[in-house]
Order: C-alpha cells, then sequence, then structure tokens
C-alpha cells in the first residue's frame, strides 16, 4: 500500500460521525452526558496527533528505508526526519508513535466511560454494580451468551489495554518497528501488554487499521446506546 492510498483510506467521516453523535440531541439531553463536548474535543486531537504521526513516519519509511546502504545512513536520514528510538538495517522505531497510541488509547476510554448507566439499562438482566466500567460490563454480557450489534469483544481488549496503562507495572501497549522486506514497507503492529486475557480482535493489528477500526466500533457502540 502506497502513501497516497493509505491517505486516502484514513476516512475521517467516522470521527465526524462520533463528534456530531454526541454533541448535538439526544445525547445533549441525557444528564449522565454532561461534559461530553471536552472529552470528544480530547478523543478528537488525540486522533489528529495519532494519524499525522503516523502518516509522517510512513512517508519517511517509504523515502528512506528502501534506499539507506548501511545502518549508519538509515539512522542519519531517520534522525533528520524524526526521533529515532531504534534503527538497523531495515527497520526503525521512533520515540513518538507509542506515546501518541497511548494517549488515543486513554481518550478513547474516557469518551466511553460516561455511557456505562447506558448501557448498562440495555442489558437489565445482567447484575452490575455503580462504578463498574464498559469493558467489564461487557464481558458479561458475552459471557451470558449474548452478542450486541457492535463489537464487544474489540471494546472489552481495548478497556484490558488501558487497565494495564492504568495500573500495572508492565511495558504497556506499544508499537513494533517500520520494516523494508521484500520490496514493502510493513506498517507497524500493535505490542500488546502481557495480560490475563487473550488479545483475538487486537492481535497482530496494524496501527493504521486500529484508530480506523476504532472509530467504526465506536460509531457503532454510539448508535446503539444513544
Amino acid at each position: 500500500m502506497s502513501l497516497s492510498s493509505f491517505s486516502y483510506s484514513v476516512d475521517r467521516s467516522y470521527l465526524i460521525y462520533i463528534q456530531t453523535k454526541l454533541n448535538t440531541p439526544p445525547a445533549t439531553d441525557y444528564e449522565e452526558l454532561d461534559g461530553m463536548f471536552y472529552r470528544t474535543q480530547d478523543f478528537s486531537e488525540s486522533y489528529g496527533r495519532l494519524t499525522s504521526e503516523f502518516v509522517n513516519e510512513y512517508s519517511v519509511a517509504w523515502n528512506i528505508l528502501p534506499r539507506a546502504k548501511s545502518i549508519d545512513e538509515l539512522h542519519g536520514y531517520i534522525a533528520e526526519k524524526l526521533r529515532p528510538h531504534s534503527t538497523g538495517k531495515n527497520h526503525f522505531a521512533t520515540y513518538t508513535l507509542s506515546p501518541s497510541l497511548r494517549h488515543y488509547l486513554n481518550d478513547a476510554c474516557r469518551l466511553l466511560e460516561p455511557t456505562a448507566p447506558l448501557l448498562k439499562a440495555k442489558f437489565p438482566g445482567i447484575d452490575t454494580y455503580d462504578n463498574e466500567s464498559v469493558g467489564p460490563f461487557l464481558y458479561k454480557v458475552m459471557k451470558a451468551g449474548i452478542q450486541p450489534t457492535f463489537n464487544a469483544q474489540f471494546i472489552y481488549e481495548l478497556y484490558e489495554a488501558w487497565n494495564d496503562y492504568k495500573h500495572r507495572n508492565t511495558t504497556g501497549l506499544n508499537v513494533t518497528s517500520w520494516v523494508y522486506k521484500n520490496n514493502i514497507i510493513i506498517r507497524p503492529l500493535l505490542a500488546l501488554p502481557k495480560t490475563k486475557i487473550e488479545f483475538v480482535e487486537l492481535k497482530d493489528m496494524p496501527v493504521d487499521d486500529f484508530f480506523i477500526n476504532l472509530n467504526k466500533v465506536f460509531r457503532d457502540y454510539l448508535d446503539f446506546v444513544i
């Protein structure tokens, strides 16, 4: 996939849909969703920073990885454009992409948290408690054999990665390197933390697929609860 085709594949219509959904009635009529304008703003900013960084690094990868003749040459080229964390003969990683990804993860889950009461009201037969988060509650829904009209497994795994980021002493959510192999650029994948759950939806997912799919899932989720 070339840089131009990637640029067209990043469909911001999902983000605009989420913004509109949360900033207009009936969402603005819910007392539980007071203050969502600011969470939506944070989420949008995080999305913008992550996608901009990804596209910038993608451009550098295409322009530099195929023509670098040595590790030193590659490192010098990369350092002119980005903050390299590691470089090798045919790969590099930066200091910027992983933090941008974690900020996006944080703001994504913060966006969903106020919707928990609305979600629980859709499943009155599932036991819950007052402060139970969206992710753990969805686990109960799926365990009961219920498959909602949105990708509940994706959101559950998202929350598990978020909880690891907030509370656990692990390396957290990171990304793999950009790699040039067999005349193609291999995009960085999610490097998921080690947790008690098995990641299915997020396993081996490229970073760009992650933010595109997340916005799609959030659109479906918000249509369900609001």
